[in-house]
């Protein structure tokens, strides 16, 4: 008699994390745990204590209770999706997806995530709106030239969060990042270090490639032989035309163009528009107060719907706007399962914030790394090793370097690695560390999507089983391009080298 195999609930395992979370932060605040939070102020380190608050106090369920709806409100990765979803459904309803994706039907399956993981790694540029662009338009393209895919959007996520630290160029992560580095390298050792945005660009184009070459090949092994099967969907037919094609590909050239122009800071009229307030342009453009940065999804899915509706109706594939209303919302099949999955993690996520068991953890991390006095590759793989623990409880990546460099880059200094490299060493560890995590946001995103193309019901412990392979080697792969790095001294970068 064979036995049927438990299906373990999603809900249940995230129920279950938040158990845990809620019981270990009630035993560390009533125990009195805490840690030294390190800060630049007024020109010095100043240290303060925190400690984890207790969440079953009356003040804690009062506090998590009372902002459980307006933190789901504010739950962004969600609204992204949503808006994203909105000029994805009408570049499918309108056949040019399919136009563009044809001749790749016939691509052997190792090339297409090869060309999944390179493209992924290079649209980090694009930061979090990567992962909403990305994540359903790559399922929906597998789907389209006859691919699995469920393995399509595995490889696209890992390859966004593992290989963050990754790319063909800088992007503003770096030159947010790069401001705090330089302040806490100045601040104690170095009074006249500049950071420079392209100190880690060869380290950067080179990891691109190494990481997308052995991800592809992990890739394939790994997530075929599990045999994570998909529903099987039926490709509606649509009419081909090169000639709705290249208009609408002068269309998407001409809006790109205008938006460019609006963020040109020239005199010119309307030059200029999108640009926010700051010193330098790369402020300007993507600073938080940034009108660019703020309208970056809209202003996208704006440019797929009039290229999508040029297409659309030329090709007459679009035979009335009754089609166009109804291709607005046709992707909204798994949102349904997003909305819940969102809700949760919005749940646990107040928690953490509230208890400040994430910092807590975080500080003491960092103290017990500082207490090894270790040097040289020791003290990278340690420091490589912390950051993905910190980002269990703690994901968002500026946080985390807002506490922490003002130690950890003296403590490299003095240990006579530049603050480049420990800045590229924490972005890669960062991206690692967010994929051992169901706090990081757009997991949820990709975990909704892959559960409503599976075939039979996946759990959160399922799919963390699944990618797991392909994680472990691609933590391998960042750790070997380190040390390989660092005791070969190639340069990172322009002028900047791992060694001061």
């Amino acid at each position: 008699m064979v036995k049927s195999k438990r299906k373990r609930s999603s809900f249940f395992a995230m129920f279950i994390f938040v158990i845990v979370i809620v019981l270990l932060s009630c035993i560390l605040s009533l125990i009195g745990f805490g840690g030294d939070k390190s800060y630049i102020a007024n020109g010095s380190i100043e240290t303060t204590l925190v400690t984890v608050r207790n969440p079953l106090s009356i003040k804690g369920i009062t506090a998590i209770l009372s902002n459980c709806v307006s933190n789901f409100m504010s739950f962004t990765p969600l609204i992204y999706l949503l808006i994203s979803l909105i000029g994805i459904g009408v570049l499918d309803k309108s056949g040019l997806l399919d136009f563009i994706v044809k001749p790749f039907k016939n691509l052997k399956f190792n090339i297409t995530i090869f060309i999944t993981f390179f493209i992924s790694i290079i649209f980090t540029w694009f930061g979090e709106y990567s992962y909403v662009l990305l994540l359903p338009l790559t399922a929906l393209i597998y789907r389209k030239i006859g691919k699995n895919p469920i393995i399509g959007v595995i490889v696209c996520f890992v390859a966004l969060t593992a290989c963050s630290g990754a790319n063909l160029i800088f992007d503003y992560n770096d030159y947010y990042l790069g401001k705090l580095t330089a302040a806490s390298a100045t601040l104690e050792v170095d009074k006249n270090y500049k950071f420079v945005i392209s100190s880690t660009l060869f380290i950067m184009i080179s990891s691109c490639v190494i990481l997308s070459i052995i991800g592809t090949i992990v890739s394939r092994k790994s997530l075929e032989k599990k045999q994570v099967e998909a529903k099987k969907f039926e490709n509606e037919e649509v009419v081909y035309s090169k000639r709705a094609f290249i208009l609408s590909l002068i269309t998407f050239i001409a809006l790109n163009l205008v938006i460019i122009y609006l963020i040109l800071p020239s005199k010119l009229p309307g030059s200029g528009m999108l640009l926010g307030s700051g010193k330098e342009y790369m402020d300007r453009v993507f600073a938080t107060t940034s009108p660019f940065r703020n309208s970056f999804l809209v202003l996208s899915m704006i440019v797929l719907v009039i290229t999508s509706v040029v297409y659309g109706f030329v090709s007459k594939n679009f035979k009335s706007t009754r089609d166009l209303n109804n291709s607005l919302s046709s992707h909204y099949e798994f949102i349904g399962r997003a909305v819940v999955y969102s809700f949760l993690v919005t749940v646990l996520m107040s928690i953490i914030s509230w208890t400040r068991i994430g910092e807590v953890v975080s500080y003491n991390l960092v103290e017990f790394m500082n207490s090894l006095q270790f040097s040289g590759i020791p003290l990278i793989i340690v420091f490589f090793i912390i950051v993905i623990l910190m980002s269990v409880l703690m994901p968002d990546m500026y946080s985390k370097w807002e506490i922490i460099s003002p130690t950890i880059v003296p403590l490299f200094m003095r240990s006579n690695i530049t603050p480049d490299f420990t800045q590229f060493i924490f972005k890669a560890a960062d991206g690692i560390g967010k994929c051992f995590t169901p706090v990081f946001g757009y997991f949820v995103i990709m975990f909704a999507i892959v559960s409503y193309y599976k075939k039979d019901d996946i759990g959160l412990l399922g799919l963390f089983k699944k990618m797991m392979p392909l994680i472990l080697i691609l933590l391998g792969v960042w750790i070997l391009i380190l040390i390989g790095w660092f005791i070969i001294g190639l340069p990172l970068g322009i002028s900047s080298y791992t060694t001061l």
